[in-house]
């Protein structure tokens, strides 16, 4: 008898398979994950009391996961949880969550707004943690009608923390819970502190560098290296000692921008540059890390944040403005303003100073700046013309000297109500109206 001859594998079968199947698995999960009723209508109201408490849970959490002690604990309560999620959903406004702890779970609960969505109008999450005495257990998931099991979840976290941070961090640090425990509105966790919790933070920024550079997830390095260097000149041309306008760099700055743009250059490309370049060397140099190595490549001796130069005669003002404009172009998304809203509610509580109109109008303008220049073709190019040619600040930045500032908290709630007050929200309309009529923002593309 003659052996039956083996057939080859046949590898381009079972990859035409998968590339049929992977669309149809995507289709699956967007119908099942999609709803069309939110599991969360909306969010707690940010407040002066929330507001307070996050912070001071914030400067908790930080001292704790520093801490050189053995075991360490924190006690979070429903309303901190809540407080922390109305935070980032004023960030994102298709984005409601709430947070409910209950004997057998902390649990939190999302709803996100996708109406481009065919399957539905909602993506709905609950992922809950269950009290455990022997490390951190999730009790079940929901994306929309999917439900899965604590534990695959758990491993999927794991494996995606590990995939992020590298050398097997993210294990580390889930494996560093001890015990959650919940009581009426409250969950207590206990860890073990990671005494070199700040050089594996380190390293997974490296790798988030790599992620970066490869991918150039804010632009070209290159492009930005030639705006600074152009930034850098201009502040050596003028003098150190005198208040100068910001639009003494803006404009010089958006001169070389046309150019580079009439030689074919993509606006928007070049646009976002200039603005990184303008938010590294005004804003604050901070933002080095998420676009590249701009300062230390640039053969140009250059200031820090000049204290000089000002907006409404003001060197606040210009912090404001481009700190925003760069984390506006970062986060993408409003999380910029609401955290600048959090600060000035936060200040109505300090007693040398409260909230600040003004500095919410710097805001606004940061992002309108950054939504004008990047948003379309005709508006990158229109903002481009104007600036290119100012001779002042008018054109892009309003009159704030007639705007309410330092309200303290007890004046803020007699006169404001919140932070989601009509009497509030129509002081912003008020300030928007302002820097809409402005040359910079007048034609929209």
């Amino acid at each position: 008898m003659s052996k039956r001859e083996k057939k080859p594998f046949r590898w381009g079968r079972y990859l035409l398979l998968a590339i049929l199947i992977l669309p149809l698995a995507v289709v699956f999960f967007a119908y099942r994950a999609s709803e069309n009723q939110p599991l969360v209508i909306a969010s707690q109201q940010l407040n002066t009391d929330a507001a307070v408490r996050v912070k001071k849970l914030a400067q908790e959490i930080r001292h704790k996961v520093q801490s050189t002690d053995e075991i360490a604990s924190i006690t979070i309560t429903q309303k901190d949880i809540n407080g922390l999620i109305a935070l980032a959903t004023r960030g994102i406004s298709r984005l409601q969550g709430h947070a409910n702890i209950t004997p057998w779970e902390a649990q939190g609960s999302f709803s996100l707004f996708m109406p481009e969505n065919p399957f539905g109008d909602y993506l709905n999450l609950q992922i809950g943690v269950a009290p455990s005495e022997y490390g951190l257990r999730l009790s079940q998931v929901s994306i929309g009608n999917l439900k899965i099991p604590g534990g695959i979840a758990m491993g999927f976290v794991e494996s995606a923390l590990n995939q992020f941070m590298g050398e097997a961090q993210g294990s580390r640090f889930i494996e560093a819970v001890q015990s959650v425990k919940t009581e009426g509105d409250k969950v207590s966790v206990t860890f073990k502190p990671i005494p070199d919790i700040k050089a594996r933070l380190k390293t997974a920024a490296h790798r988030v560098a790599e992620v970066r550079d490869n991918l150039k997830l804010l632009g070209d390095p290159k492009r930005v290296r030639a705006y600074y260097s152009r930034l850098c000149e201009l502040d050596r041309l003028y003098s150190h000692d005198l208040k100068i306008s910001a639009i003494q760099y803006i404009a010089p700055t958006f001169e070389l921008v046309h150019k580079r743009t009439q030689l074919g250059m993509s606006a928007r490309k070049e646009n976002r540059a200039a603005l990184l370049a303008i938010g590294l060397f005004l804003g604050s140099s901070r933002f080095e890390p998420l676009i590249g190595d701009i300062r230390s490549v640039t053969k140009e001796s250059c200031r820090d944040e000049p204290p000089n130069v000002v907006l409404g005669g003001r060197h606040d003002m210009v912090q404001h403005v481009f700190i925003t404009s760069t984390m506006e172009l970062v986060t993408d998304s409003g999380m910029s303003f609401a955290l600048g809203e959090f600060k000035e509610i936060l200040d109505t509580g300090n007693l040398s100073g409260g909230l600040s109109f003004s500095d919410l109008a710097a805001n606004q303008v940061g992002i309108k700046f950054t939504e004008q220049l990047i948003s379309s073709d005709s508006s990158a190019r229109h903002a481009q013309a104007v600036l290119s040619n100012a001779v002042s600040e008018e054109v892009f930045f309003p009159e704030i000297k007639d705007l309410p500032d330092e309200i303290p908290r007890n004046r803020f709630e007699a006169e404001y109500g919140s932070l989601d007050d009509p009497r509030y929200r129509a002081m912003l309309e008020k300030i928007e109206a302002r820097i809409e009529r402005l040359p910079v923002y007048s034609k929209s593309g």
